[in-house]
């Protein structure tokens, strides 16, 4: 009986051996290359090592390093109300045309989200030439939250302002901007707003047939 439990106690140091040794082996050949960054190693040490000359992948795929992360255009701040007011800031800027189109389109490109913002922008801002261009963008956003700032803005004493109002409510359409453009063409006697209302309904019942 004790020549049996001997010849067990020496199977199990020999099986307990080879565990050890395959695991050893097993954690080098995790190693990464010696001449890996020390940023490759970290994520490689962490997420795991693919050996090139195995059909095998060892572990997930690292990760994409924080700063290759796309960033806003134009370095913009992440949040939206910094966006629109750096694209709305472009707008006013006499320095480059280009200046002005990409902020444009930056603010197209923000969609209804950036209204109410807008909004805000077109009845505060004091610079009438930046008014224009928001009204012209919320005119190609067409959403019709702007319909009620715009036709509030149409009612300024700058002319050019009044008319691109016009032509973005217009622009909106469904009825909620007909029935903004019958207010604004009732009470007004601007020759220009009311040109640009006629010209707008016109448009309109083309597209109804």
């Amino acid at each position: 009986m004790s020549r049996i439990i001997f010849v067990c106690l020496i199977f199990a140091a020999i099986i307990t051996l080879q565990t050890e040794i395959y695991g050893a082996e097993q954690g080098e050949q995790q190693q990464p290359p010696a001449d890996a960054n020390a940023e490759i190693q970290e994520y490689i040490k962490k997420y795991g090592y693919t050996d090139k000359s195995s059909s095998t992948v060892a572990a997930q795929p690292i990760p994409m390093i924080q700063s290759d992360q796309p960033q806003p255009a134009g370095g913009a701040p992440k949040d939206l109300a910094g966006r629109v007011k750096l694209y709305v800031n472009k707008l006013g800027s006499t320095a480059q045309i280009s200046d002005q189109t990409f902020g444009k389109n930056q603010l197209v490109k923000l969609g209804s989200k950036a209204v109410p913002h807008l909004n805000d922008y077109l009845l505060k801002d004091k610079r009438t030439y930046v008014r224009i261009q928001i009204a012209r963008v919320l005119g190609i956003i067409k959403d019709e939250l702007a319909i009620p700032s715009l036709e509030a803005a149409a009612a300024s004493q700058y002319p050019a302002l009044n008319k691109t109002c016009v032509e973005a409510i217009a622009g909106i359409g469904g009825r909620f901007s007909e029935e903004s453009l019958s207010r604004i063409e009732s009470s007004t006697k601007d020759e220009a707003i009311l040109a640009a209302i006629k010209e707008a309904k016109e448009k309109q019942k083309k597209q109804i047939k």
